[in-house]
């Protein structure tokens, strides 16, 4: 009996050994797809990330070359070298064994860089329609299908592929915000709405821009002292933004100011003209160009300068400028150094007036934004409240000089970068913006 309940004893053992292996066998094969899932879902996941990135970086790049006057080829040139830059990074090295890109040379204007890269324009970013219209300034990144390396995933024959794709370009209607104020402002129309159509005068190309304001005319936007202005006599289209009499140059040379957002309501409420030919205007906008005067030496590592300050080979003086109309004279815009000469670069060294300024340099800041008010019969004297119509973009030609008969002249360009924020309103209205992403439609990638 007993010899019999052993063996009983040692087939139930048996039993048990056979399954607790299968048991332990189950447990193995779990741990190894828990491990594969965390090791290469992570891995997928941080590539995903970075390749992303990468992608984001690229369009924001071409947009902001295109932006800045550069056609489709500069664009997809601009988009292969901010890559091969990112790549360059030690951490991206795995996206940058499947993502061979081509010298800058090679780079050829079509949709496809490569297998896995393609750089696409749409004149909107929704919907984005395919163009090769040099006007179509949004722009479409998308790396598709690179290969990454397996760790655990190989025995589960899992295929680990990144795709990222990304759109960018100018934001729609922006909600006027900026942390910078430059306290001048230029007559406008009323009567005449804010458009991007053509003068009915077909012998006149000018575009019309905001409230009768001709895009790339040059306008006196600070007259010097002597003259009256269309705003009225001793108002030199300057306008009172508060603070004491030193703050002008610092608003001048764009100084940030925190109660911004305030400000501008006021200013959208009643525009308040400041009196006289203030001090200290010439040492802060001239800042823009590199030209630290005074004490304003000692802001250089506060205030940058352009990194393009060239300027005409000669000045627009007194007698250029039609006052009635507050513009320069047709016959004297060979003097001035346009927007055009400046998006298409120039060279510094070439320049009528050079600096050795060591404050760090920023493309754009010879671009500001402008007040557009409704000045009336210019029979404003003294300090005055105009209304306020809306804001124009200006590049600024030339220097201001320190004398009485000092000018500031800009030519209205039809939009510039601004901080603020976006209404939401598919509109692309003439005016501020900013460069920005925009989700690709039908993509799950960006």
């Amino acid at each position: 009996m007993m010899s019999l309940m052993r063996h009983h004893q040692r087939q139930a053992l048996k039993k048990q050994r056979g399954n607790i292996l299968v048991m332990f066998t189950i447990g193995l094969f779990a741990l190894i797809v828990m491990a594969a899932l965390a090791l290469d879902g992570g891995h997928l996941l941080l590539n995903k990330s970075r390749l992303q990135n990468i992608a984001d970086a690229a369009a924001l790049h071409a947009a902001k070359v295109m932006d800045e006057g550069g056609s489709h080829l500069d664009a997809r040139k601009a988009t292969v070298e901010i890559i091969a830059l990112n790549l360059a990074h030690r951490d991206k090295f795995e996206i940058s064994d499947a993502l061979l890109l081509p010298a800058l040379a090679d780079v050829a204007n079509s949709i496809d860089i490569t297998a896995a890269l393609q750089v696409d324009f749409s004149m909107r970013p929704d919907p984005f329609e395919s163009s090769m219209d040099q006007a179509a300034h949004y722009v479409k990144v998308e790396i598709s299908n690179l290969q990454l390396n397996n760790f655990l995933a190989d025995i589960f024959n899992f295929d680990k592929r990144v795709t990222a794709t990304a759109l960018a370009g100018k934001s729609t209607e922006i909600t006027f915000c900026p942390s910078t104020v430059v306290p001048m402002l230029v007559c406008g129309d009323p009567s005449t709405p804010e458009t991007g159509s053509l003068k009915p005068d077909t012998t006149d190309d000018y575009n019309l821009g905001h409230w009768g304001l001709d895009f790339d005319t040059l306008y006196a936007t600070k007259i010097g002292s002597g003259e009256t202005s269309l705003v009225g006599p001793g108002n030199f289209q300057l306008v009172d933004l508060g603070g004491n009499a030193s703050d002008i140059k610092f608003q001048m040379a764009g100084a940030v100011r925190n109660d911004s957002c305030d400000l501008i309501a006021d200013i959208t409420d009643g525009v308040e003209t400041a009196t006289g030919n203030k001090v200290g205007l010439a040492d802060g906008i001239n800042t823009r160009l590199g030209i630290f005067f005074g004490n304003m030496k000692q802001y250089e590592d506060q205030f940058s300068r352009d990194s393009n300050i060239c300027q005409g080979e000669e000045r627009i003086e007194a007698e250029d400028i039609d006052y009635a109309m507050g513009v320069v004279k047709p016959e004297s815009y060979y003097k001035a150094y346009r927007f055009s000469d400046y998006k298409e670069g120039g060279d510094n060294s070439m320049c009528a007036e050079d600096t050795s300024s060591t404050a760090k340099e920023e493309y754009g800041r010879r671009i500001f934004n402008i007040v557009i008010a409704d000045c009336g019969d210019g029979n404003n004297n003294g300090t005055s409240t105009l209304d306020y119509l809306g804001l124009g973009c200006v590049f600024l030609t030339q220097s201001m000089e320190h004398s009485g008969d000092a000018h500031i002249i800009a030519e209205i360009i039809e939009g510039c970068p601004l901080e603020g924020k976006l209404s939401g309103i598919a509109e692309d209205n003439p005016g501020p913006y900013k460069i920005v992403l925009y989700h690709v439609p039908d993509s799950k990638d960006s």
